[in-house]
């Protein structure tokens, strides 16, 4: 059951990771998305890579076993 929850916060959080790089091509104009209701700027793309790179790390940690993934995911959180 511990190995499934596990599996489960992974997931999630890479899927998680993945989507907030919608926001970073969008903002610096590689697409335009509808699902965006506000345009990024070239500023707020580049926290939302920081916080999509934090996010997807703290999900390789985690499936690494890596006791310290949540500081990484708290800093992805802030």
């Amino acid at each position: 059951m511990r190995r499934l929850c596990r599996a489960l916060v992974v997931a999630i959080a890479a899927v998680h990771g993945t989507v907030q790089l919608v926001a970073v091509a969008d903002g610096l104009g590689w697409v335009d998305t509808p699902l965006l209701d506000e345009p990024v700027t070239g500023f707020a793309a580049a926290l939302w890579l920081a916080a999509a790179r934090l996010t997807l790390w703290s999900a390789v940690l985690l499936a690494g076993s890596v006791r310290w993934w949540w500081i990484v995911g708290a800093g992805a959180a802030l």
